[in-house]
């Protein structure tokens, strides 16, 4: 308390004394002092009261010389220290002097009974309206003060706790205790919190070792334990909950019944316990590093399985039955888990969403500010949160925010770790007394704390201590932990559990005592432990089963959840509109990935725009650099999707970690990441594609090109959100990336030729087995067979080239091998073949070949013997029969050519890139046909060649893909595999998704 509060509190006993001096100033001295030695040092209230009787003398001097207008100079004064009183002490602060202004208005008047004539009544009050009291509750702290109970209003709860087991005041609680020999009389004033009390009865009654005396009203500090001669231990925590209002909601018990839990390696985390605590209380978990705290939260929020013993909520397992108790569980873990993006009331807003469906937005609305309100967050609610590195608001606002989080879906368990780690002193009292509220709301708080300060140490209800090992040493009480273990150590002040002096109780004696090792002598070395954790254990077993009963609370069955879930669609929306809230939020971000993909087009481009030495001006046909570009382009496509994917789940790790307790569906959470993915890498393939199609004047396939890398860039973006799903940093998934990418660059079908791969590797017939799973060779594949296919002079030209490089292909490449694979070493017609001769099977194969392209009937050749006369006629009609095909197929050209005129012709042909077409029909590959299990497989202008396969294999290049007996163009097929990738990919994300 500041110097001059102190001093005016002086000044107004002293001017009341001198304005309204009874009997003397004796009494309201002797009540002053009780007032100053109750709060401060002997030292501070001897100098006080020398001040009070200074002031006394002052303000006589004043009355005698100026009797008449006294009146006047004693309101001003009053007024004037009231409204320091009032802006530099706490309303608690001016309840308690208001209180012992009461004690001393019955004697205003020189009586010495309780009674209060109206004028002191009348100045009290006028006092307490100077000092901001409400006057309901000054009325309910006079009426207190004298005994007429009957008086005190509803809105402020009486607790009465007696031997007289007759007693019943209607509308008051009434605790009756077997032989008290007396009786505690409590009133909680319900605005500022306070506890007034007062005692009778024959009893003798201290608290922190000063006796109270009969029929005055203290003010119940936090903390505080009232004793009796008779050994009867009155606890703060226990009277503010009988005080509290009867709590409507699910009355809730968590129980732990001999619990422990091993580790893989075998070491054990938790060692065997019992404990429980119920709605109202606060129970805090108190140990060193490493004593196993945290995993025992994961286990009574149902995140591990204990390896024996059980945790129930309600008689209900936690661990069994997650869909039972997680909407009564909320958790705010140790770090942040705000999104950093949005703002304070952002954050609330779609918590508030997600966990209240039946709520229109108006009404999400006003509860989010009534949260923020309550825990003095909403001067800040349009702030963004920021990083704990990149500070926006303090970290006790930070930490609240995250408190009220939870408490915005009104969960009845609250479950804190180590919820003031990080924070300064009045920052966790704050946070701590904020918690304290919420069981006097009636819920549940359980917390993890390493060492907490006096004043937070006497807010707790219930504490469990564990010892390293995950022993536990002590459950029961929080304030009488010191007294247990001094007991157990047989200390001579066991009886004392807090400081005679000033009240308090240092947290660090607990860990002290437990720490306690034996004197050094020269006989035995002073580090060794009085008590080991192991026998802290056998105590503290003995003492769960002597003085607490696990189960012996009656619960009701534990009804649903009262949180209402949206459906699906609704969650979709919310989620959607939360990642649009966080992206826009981040706008250098979303600037970065919008601009990457065209300022790389843009690169990419220009330095293939190739001009050849022979021509002056750029040409689409002639520009060398267009398949290189294909491939990059598809790369840049994956590289984009990737990262826009990479990060998405791990920055909502701990968001999801704390919604998990919401049951909500990871299908619309995942479903609204797939919504932004794929709205981005439309917009990003398609300022990609608009900047390539004007530097390199791409002419046709630009939609289609367009769809490739739009859903090349979809997929990738998928393999971002798996790598997000496996990995728990960001520096993981960019070091994976790579491991990624190299795969799809080698075998993507444009770095290694797959007619010169690795054998082991190979596929004679079809693409190589390895490179089927790879993303990146369905894309180039797509966009290479698009672009040639596409062009201008495809549509015209396609089908007649096909039939001139098919005829070519059977009539100048098959033929002469099936020749040679008949005669072998000899040309003789008379040779012959049988089916056992060795190339009995592939000239059959070959024969078959021919018959199904040519139309023309053929001479068959016998199935069991063919002799060289049948197979020289066959081959002799083939030729003759190829050779027209192809004369008839070339003058069909040529009438085209004509008919176009040979300027068109020329455009059409400007219309498609020269060295792609090279490509696509492997023009360079001097191995036009191979023999491989006793088949001829084709080689030659893949482009222009069907695949036979029914399943949808085939080679690289194939204009179209057959399932069945139906061809589906190569660049919708392709599409048509990526999407299966895709969905493939979300399955795999669906069944790894975070588990907690």
């Amino acid at each position: 308390m500041k110097e001059k509060a102190l001093q005016s509190i002086v000044s107004i006993f002293a001017l009341i004394a001198v304005f309204k001096p009874g009997k003397g100033y004796t009494l309201i001295s002797n009540i002053l002092e009780v007032y100053l030695s109750s709060n401060f040092t002997k030292q501070t209230t001897d100098i006080y009261l020398d001040k009070f009787h200074q002031r006394i003398k002052e303000y006589i001097q004043v009355q005698n010389k100026k009797p008449s207008v006294f009146h006047h100079y004693f309101t001003n004064e009053i007024e004037a220290h009231c409204y320091i009183l009032s802006r530099e002490i706490t309303i608690s602060q001016r309840m308690l002097v208001l209180i012992y202004l009461i004690e001393y208005a019955p004697y205003m008047s020189g009586k010495t009974s309780l009674y209060i004539t109206s004028e002191a009544t009348e100045l009290v009050r006028t006092i307490a309206g100077k000092l901001e009291i409400d006057q309901s509750d000054f009325n309910d702290a006079l009426a207190f003060s004298t005994d007429v109970f009957q008086k005190i209003s509803d809105r402020n709860p009486l607790l009465i706790i007696s031997d007289n087991q007759n007693l019943s005041i209607p509308g008051t609680k009434i605790s009756h205790v077997e032989n008290l020999n007396g009786q505690l009389i409590f009133l909680k004033i319900s605005s500022i919190n306070t506890v007034l009390f007062k005692v009778s009865g024959q009893a003798h009654f201290e608290i922190n070792n000063r006796k109270l005396y009969k029929r005055r009203t203290y003010i119940l500090n936090k903390g505080a334990v009232i004793h009796t001669n008779n050994d009867f231990d009155f606890y703060y925590n226990d009277i503010t909950k009988a005080l509290t209002r009867s709590y409507s909601g699910q009355k809730l018990a968590l129980e732990a019944h001999n619990i422990d839990y091993r580790f893989r390696n075998g070491n054990y985390g938790i060692r065997k316990m019992s404990f429980s605590c119920h709605s109202g209380e606060m129970l805090a978990i108190m140990g060193g590093s490493g004593s196993g705290k945290t995993t025992l939260m994961n286990l009574l929020i149902g995140a591990r399985k204990p390896e024996n013993g059980v945790v129930t909520l309600n008689g209900v397992n936690v661990f069994t039955n997650p869909d039972k108790v997680k909407g009564y569980i909320g958790y705010v873990p140790q770090d942040d888990a705000l999104n950093e993006e949005l703002t304070a009331f952002e954050n609330l807003y779609f918590i508030a969403g997600l966990s209240s469906g039946n709520l229109s937005k108006n009404e999400r609305i006003r509860k989010v500010n009534k949260i923020l309100k309550e825990l003095d967050l909403f001067q800040i609610k349009d702030l963004k949160v920021g990083s704990p590195l990149e500070k926006v608001i303090s970290g006790g606002q930070r930490k609240r925010l995250n408190i009220a989080i939870e408490l915005v879906r009104d969960p009845g368990i609250l479950f804190l770790d180590e919820p003031t780690s990080g924070l300064s002193s009045a920052d966790s009292e704050n946070i701590m007394q904020i918690l304290k509220d919420a069981t006097e709301n009636g819920r549940m708080v359980i917390i993890n704390i390493h060492q907490p300060s006096s004043d937070i140490f006497k807010m707790f209800d219930k504490l469990l201590f564990i010892d390293k090992g995950g022993y536990p040493v002590y459950f029961g009480p929080a304030i009488q932990v010191t007294s247990y273990l001094k007991q157990a150590l047989k200390l001579a002040d066991a009886h004392e559990n807090e400081c005679q002096t000033c009240g308090n109780l240092n947290p660090d004696d607990i860990f002290r005592f437990v720490q306690t090792t034996n004197i050094a002598t020269p006989h035995r070395s002073g580090s060794k432990r009085v008590y080991t954790p192991e026998r802290w254990h056998r105590r503290y077993m003995r003492s769960i089963q002597e003085n607490f009963t696990i189960f012996n609370e009656k619960t009701t069955m534990l009804s649903p959840s009262k949180v209402d879930i949206p459906n699906k669609v609704k969650q979709f929306k919310l989620y959607s509109l939360r990642n649009l809230f966080t992206k826009l939020a981040d706008y250098p971000y979303l600037i970065l990935s919008l601009s990457l993909p065209p300022l790389l087009g843009t690169l990419l481009s220009v330095f293939s725009r190739y001009i050849s030495p022979l021509t002056d001006s750029y040409s689409f046909h002639e520009n060398e650099n267009i398949p290189p570009y294909i491939f990059m382009s598809v790369i840049v496509a994956m590289f984009v999707g990737i990262m826009s994917g990479s990060t998405e789940i791990i920055k909502d790790r701990k968001a999801l970690k704390r919604e998990s307790f919401l049951n909500l569906s990871f299908s619309s959470y995942l479903g609204a990441k797939m919504f932004y993915l794929v709205t981005l890498s439309a917009v990003q393939m398609a300022s990609y594609v608009l900047v390539s199609k004007w530097i390199l004047q791409i002419p046709a396939g630009n939609i289609s090109f367009f769809t490739i890398m739009w859903t090349t860039a979809i997929a990738s973006g998928i393999i971002g959100l798996l790598l997000s799903t496996i990995f728990k940093t960001t520096a993981s998934v960019y070091v994976s990336i790579p491991f990624i990418l190299i795969p799809q660059i080698l075998f993507s079908g444009a770095v290694i030729d797959f007619n010169k791969i690795n054998p082991f590797f190979s596929s004679d017939k079809y693409v190589p087995p390895i490179s089927e799973p790879m993303l990146s060779r369905w894309s180039f594949e797509a966009i290479s067979v698009s672009l040639f296919m596409k062009s201008e002079y495809s549509n015209y030209f396609y089908d007649l080239d096909q039939s001139i490089y098919q005829t070519a292909y059977y009539r100048n490449f098959l033929i002469p091998e099936l020749e040679k694979a008949f005669f072998s070493d000899t040309w003789s017609s008379d040779h012959s073949l049988t089916p056992d001769s060795a190339n009995f099977a592939l000239v059959r194969n070959g024969y078959a070949q021919l018959v199904n392209h040519i139309e023309k009937k053929l001479p068959e050749l016998n199935d069991q013997h063919i002799n060289g006369n049948d197979f020289n006629l066959f081959i002799r009609e083939a030729r003759n029969a190829l050779t027209k095909i192809n004369d008839s197929v070339q003058n069909q050209k040529d009438e085209l050519i004509n008919e176009l005129g040979r300027d068109r012709y020329r455009q059409l042909q400007q219309t498609r890139n020269k060295k792609l077409a090279q490509i696509v029909s492997d023009e360079t590959n001097v191995e036009k046909i191979r023999i491989s299990e006793d088949q001829f497989i084709r080689k030659m202008t893949p482009i222009y060649f069907m695949p036979e396969n029914i399943h949808g294999r085939s080679h690289l290049y194939s204009p179209a893909k057959r399932i069945g007996n139906i061809f589906i163009d190569t660049p919708r097929f392709c599409n048509y595999v990526i999407f299966t990738m895709s969905l493939v990919l979300l399955i795999v994300i669906y069944l790894n998704r975070p588990r907690y």
